[in-house]
């Protein structure tokens, strides 16, 4: 969140990714992340520069709409087996075009369809509850973010060991592109108690 507040203010450190022949020789031995980020394919999301990171910092899983199938969720597995990451993200986006997608009830292909299907729930779940409409697309996204997190946790045995030892923490998040702050929506999310409540983004000034 540092880096995200360094990368807001246009004082990024890092993310220009400028490497020195000792950070060649470290990267060329190992990696060593401290997150793992799963966001969107979208091409105005990218989380090295979003978090002033530099390579080697964050193993990212990029997918349309935040959605994870098996392989995502191996991939995140990975991660945690053999570099011990301590930290998983699922970050949402402001505008995200899969979500407005599941949004506006789109159709495509049977693979566009697939990344839509996964969506519809978080967008039907946030209709139910009720708000103003022109809040429905960012708000359907914090809540995809944090269908996608709490399903993580159930289907992934790894995920959820990790976190009854508390080896592991999940969180989900919300980028906001007028601002280019990262915005944490929800609690630690753990496999026990009520799952946490969400919070609505309802910035009406800056829906786009």
């Amino acid at each position: 969140m540092t880096g995200n507040a360094n990368f807001a203010a246009g004082n990024s450190e890092k993310a220009p990714f400028g490497l020195c022949e000792s950070k060649k020789k470290e990267l060329l031995e190992g990696q060593n992340p401290f997150a793992v980020v799963v966001c969107c394919s979208d091409s105005r999301i990218n989380p090295q520069y979003l978090f002033d990171c530099e390579l080697g910092d964050i193993f990212v899983i990029r997918v349309a709409g935040c959605v994870l199938d098996d392989v995502s969720i191996g991939s995140i597995e990975y991660a945690l087996e053999f570099f011990s990451t301590p930290l998983i993200m699922i970050l949402g986006h402001q505008s995200c075009g899969a979500v407005k997608a599941a949004v506006d009830g789109a159709t495509g292909s049977r693979y566009l369809n697939a990344i839509v299907d996964r969506i519809a729930p978080s967008v039907e779940k946030v209709r139910k509850r009720g708000g103003p409409e022109n809040s429905l697309w960012n708000d359907s996204v914090v809540e995809n973010a944090l269908s996608t997190a709490r399903g993580l946790l159930k289907r992934s045995e790894v995920v959820r060991e990790r976190v009854k030892k508390k080896e592991l923490k999940v969180v989900a998040a919300f980028f906001n592109l007028m601002s280019a702050r990262v915005e944490l929506v929800s609690e630690t999310l753990s496999i026990e108690g009520p799952a946490p409540k969400l919070v609505c983004y309802q910035k009406k000034d800056e829906i786009k």
